[in-house]
């Protein structure tokens, strides 16, 4: 029994006294072992478990609140409003699931979309790399995009995102109007950056709020290709009204699951039952649209 003096010896008294009432069925011990067995070489990285449904990981939601959940990958067809890809992973962010989406559809379909619609939590150079390099144009907001989107820092003109970036010509204005250029590079998080700096920081009057106790101002951003290139395309007038359908379909298609459909949590534990669950609502909302369009009526 030594994984039971192991635990022992983490828990305090009350912690003991319950651990002790527990094991005195020997059915309800050997249940407890397994399961802390499998705590132990599952959750290695995890500081939190839920010991309800333990492959469920903590999520970051809107508000910042903090919840045990899954997350939920969709994919819509923006011409019909379809839902071509419904799943549930286990990790904890969307930003490494775009390659996934990308590989799934030229999978599951045998082609390649034309454009790839997606939010901020999605923004990943190596994902615009992967999507240019697959023949998909992706059209996705980077942070100041949406930082600006979402009215964040408006009142703070020398934030980044309230530097205007021109793609096309490689330079921010700021403030004052001065043009920030490239001026070198610098390597930041593993992902070779291109610096932006003006000669003139040291003479302008906004300075001390501006570049603040640095002799000039210094803004990043990634020196790949793609990075211009999406940015180009994001700032067109084509690209605006393109992104605009992304929450109509998207985010519609969670709402009709949450209202409509009166989904608002899965009743069964388990990553796989979860994604059994929302794959279901996925097919009634593709059949509601097909019948919609076929404008017949379901029994």
């Amino acid at each position: 029994m030594d994984l039971i003096e192991e635990i022992y010896k983490k828990l305090n008294k009350h912690g003991g006294e319950l651990l002790t009432v527990a094991l005195k069925s020997k059915k309800a011990q050997k249940e407890i072992l397994e399961f802390i067995e499998w705590l132990k070489y599952n959750s290695k990285e995890e500081k939190y478990v839920n010991l309800t449904d333990p492959q469920a990981k903590r999520v970051l939601m809107k508000k910042g609140k903090v919840m045990f959940g899954y997350l939920v990958q969709t994919v819509t067809d923006a011409k019909t409003g379809l839902i071509i890809m419904q799943n549930v992973v286990e990790q904890k962010t969307d930003v490494n699931q775009l390659i996934y989406a990308i590989d799934y559809i030229q999978h599951i379909y045998g082609k390649t979309s034309k454009y790839m619609l997606a939010d901020n939590g999605y923004y990943k150079i190596e994902s615009l790399e992967y999507a240019f390099y697959n023949g998909i144009t992706p059209i996705i907001q980077d942070r100041s995009e949406s930082m600006n989107n979402n009215g964040k820092n408006k009142d703070n003109p020398f934030a980044k995102n309230n530097f205007p970036f021109d793609p096309i010509n490689k330079h921010f204005t700021c403030p004052y109007g001065e043009k920030l250029k490239p001026t070198g590079q610098k390597m930041i998080r593993g992902i070779l950056n291109d610096k932006y700096t003006t000669d003139k920081c040291p003479e302008c009057p906004y300075k001390d709020k501006c570049a603040k106790t640095h002799k000039y101002r210094k803004l990043y951003e990634p020196a790949s290709p793609a990075f211009i290139d999406e940015k180009i395309i994001f700032q067109s007038s084509q690209g605006k009204k393109l992104y605009r359908l992304r929450p109509i379909f998207s985010e519609g298609n969670f709402a009709n699951i949450k209202s409509h459909q009166e989904f608002t949590k899965s009743r069964r534990i388990g990553i796989e039952k979860v994604d059994i669950d929302l794959k279901l609502e996925a097919i009634v909302i593709n059949i509601k649209k097909i019948s919609q369009n076929l404008n017949v009526t379901l029994i």
